[in-house]
């Protein structure tokens, strides 16, 4: 997958990658291996490429972290897209691997584990609302389905 927008700050610097959203003065950009939220009163010019079609796999594998989190963007309830530290994990299965943690929406978080080229495991999971929340549930295995 190309990255072809491209962010022009005030200072001259470049940085390029796929802008998924804007939050409010936020844009969120997403690079190789890691999004970013930049705020528009550092930026002089934002460039928009149009976007490539999407690409499917029959590896059956996980997707990567970059079409994780472009199918993510996609959602309708996966608003301001934030990532956050992720913190260690130190017990289980997943004791020691090193993963990428990602807010949205109304109390959604998403978690992609392991080499972001070929993920261990996504996660995906809503807090601060009823366990039994019937829509929440159908968007993450919507979502878990599109990867």
């Amino acid at each position: 997958m190309a990255f072809a927008d491209t962010l022009l700050f005030l200072n001259g610097r470049t940085v390029s990658g796929t802008v998924l959203q804007t939050n409010g003065d936020e844009i969120l950009l997403l690079t190789p291996y890691a999004a970013y939220n930049y705020s528009r009163a550092h930026l002089k010019e934002i460039t928009i490429e149009p976007e490539e079609a999407p690409r499917s796999s029959n590896t059956n594998r996980l997707s990567d972290f970059k079409q994780a989190i472009l199918v993510l963007s996609r959602q309708l309830w996966a608003t301001n897209i934030t990532p956050i530290p992720a913190t260690v994990v130190g017990r289980g299965i997943l004791r020691n691997v090193p993963y990428s943690s990602f807010q949205c929406g109304e109390n959604y978080e998403v978690n992609i584990y392991g080499d972001l080229d070929h993920p261990a495991g996504i996660e995906i999971g809503f807090y601060r609302t009823l366990a039994d929340d019937k829509s929440r549930q159908g968007n993450c295995t919507q979502f878990m389905s599109g990867l």
